[in-house]
């Protein structure tokens, strides 16, 4: 009887500690459970987070190549205006170099008039000197 009594009490121990195993595995499934549970919000709100990065990371990269082609148009912009005026004070240099060769001969023709009309002049001078030695010797 005692044997039996042990026995018993030996299986009513064995059964216990199995409960309680059980109780620890249970417990350490639920835990297990309530870790990915945490660890899937965690990953969530990660790759959550990523994507609006690399989100914001899009738009400034594309903000960046508009800007890009803003400048780009400026400065071509800016090369236009400038070949236009260089155009222009080109043209005015070469105006102004037509303008002095014309000046350069009216001037000339008027040095010659003003030759002629000496010319003329002292023709006149003379012509009129020697009248009057004519009219002295007469």
């Amino acid at each position: 009887n005692e044997g039996q009594h042990g026995f018993s009490a030996q299986l009513h121990k064995m059964q216990a500690d199995a409960h309680l195993f059980k109780a620890m595995y249970d417990k350490g499934a639920l835990d297990a459970a309530e870790q990915k549970q945490h660890f899937d919000a965690h990953l969530h709100k990660a790759s959550s987070h990523a994507a609006e990065c690399k989100a914001l990371f899009d738009k400034s990269e594309m903000d960046a190549v508009e800007q890009k082609h803003q400048f780009d148009a400026q400065l071509l912009r800016a090369n236009v205006n400038a070949a236009e005026f260089k155009a222009m004070f080109d043209k005015g240099e070469v105006d102004a170099v037509e303008q002095k060769l014309q000046l350069h001969a009216e001037l000339n023709k008027a040095r010659e008039r003003v030759a002629e009309l000496q010319a003329q002049v002292d023709k006149g001078g003379q012509g009129a000197g020697l009248q009057q030695q004519q009219q002295q010797q007469q």
